[in-house]
């Protein structure tokens, strides 16, 4: 009886069995370490989907409060504009004078930037001209006199001082990795603000590796990412100034010589591509002055000699955009004549 206890008690294993216990155990530490991993990944998803939720709620109060704020300032606008009729009729020529409006903004400071005192967290990134590069979403662009929604793109026929009166708002979209800082010294995620913008000067794109519309004023530079609801039809025009510019920029650099023809680019841009939307070639023609414009002033020889360059601008020298250049062009020759 003792020698079987002490048999039981040692019992010898073979070397396979002893490797096939360890790869078990090891196994089983990897599936733990892999459940372990999931239910982490599982709680920071969670995190994060309350955290989305969360700022989609401020996002849309804040929305709210701007369309709130805009709906009482043109009441406001109007009971001003019926109470000087009433007393002298003076508003139309008031208008006509371009007298202008102050536009005040009710409801909580925290959600109201300007263009001058925006926080420093929500800058992108500094540009070469030391300007801050900030991202400007449910925007509009608006006449600050009259108060009217004006297409981007009309600035470009404006006289300087009409241009003055171009104002925008909108949503500022801080950086991922954008943190504030509080009075105790530590750190919390920067959040979307509203923003007024007094004074937009001009308008660009940015036709590089990242196709963007941007605007500049005195004190940034901002990138444009969705209109509002209300301002969507008035941009429909700018965005596809913007995306046929891009896209046949695009195409230029990965089509070979052979294929830089208008008839072999048209139904590539009938499709939609990363976001853009696909266009006819009755719309190409349309925006044809502006889109040789914009290809001119990239200064690409190999482009400039295709055919599809010499097509556009063909169809460019038809649309009523280059006929008024002319006639200013003109102008100004005679006017230099009589110097």
């Amino acid at each position: 009886r003792e020698r079987t206890e002490l048999l039981l008690c040692n019992v010898k294993r073979s070397a396979r069995v002893i490797q096939l216990e360890q790869k078990r155990a090891e196994e089983e530490a990897e599936e733990q370490r892999l459940a372990e991993e999931e239910a982490s990944a599982k709680k920071e998803m969670e995190r994060r989907r309350r955290e989305r939720a969360g700022e989609l709620e401020r996002m849309e109060a804040i929305r709210g409060q701007e369309e709130r704020n805009w709906q009482r300032e043109l009441a406001r606008d109007a009971e001003k504009d019926s109470a000087i009729e009433v007393h002298d009729g003076s508003v139309g020529a008031g208008r006509r004078e371009g007298t202008k409006v102050k536009m005040e903004v009710e409801g909580p400071d925290s959600l109201l930037v300007t263009d001058a005192t925006c926080p420093r967290e929500l800058t992108w990134l500094v540009n070469e001209d030391k300007l801050p590069t900030r991202v400007l979403d449910n925007f509009r662009f608006f006449d600050n006199v009259t108060k009217r929604y004006v297409p981007l793109e009309s600035m470009d026929s404006m006289d300087r001082a009409a241009k003055k009166h171009v104002a925008a708002r909108g949503i500022l979209q801080p950086p991922a990795s954008a943190v504030t800082r509080s009075t105790r010294g530590d750190g919390a995620k920067a959040l979307a603000c509203l923003v007024q913008i007094d004074s937009v000067a001009e308008w660009c794109l940015d036709l590089g590796a990242h196709p963007s519309i941007f605007i500049k004023t005195r004190n940034a530079w901002y990138r444009l990412e969705h209109p509002s609801k209300e301002f969507k039809p008035l941009f429909d025009s700018t965005r596809r100034k913007f995306e046929l510019s891009a896209r046949i920029t695009i195409l230029s650099e990965q089509l070979p010589d052979e294929r830089l023809q208008f008839e072999e680019v048209v139904p590539l841009l009938q499709n939609p591509f990363q976001g853009m939307r696909g266009y006819k070639e009755n719309e190409i023609e349309i925006e044809a002055y502006f889109v040789i414009s914009q290809l001119k002033a990239l200064n690409r020889q190999r482009l400039q000699r295709s055919e599809l360059y010499k097509k556009l601008w063909a169809l460019a020298k038809l649309t009523p955009e280059y006929a008024a250049h002319q006639k200013i062009v003109r102008e100004r020759q005679r006017e230099a004549a009589k110097r």
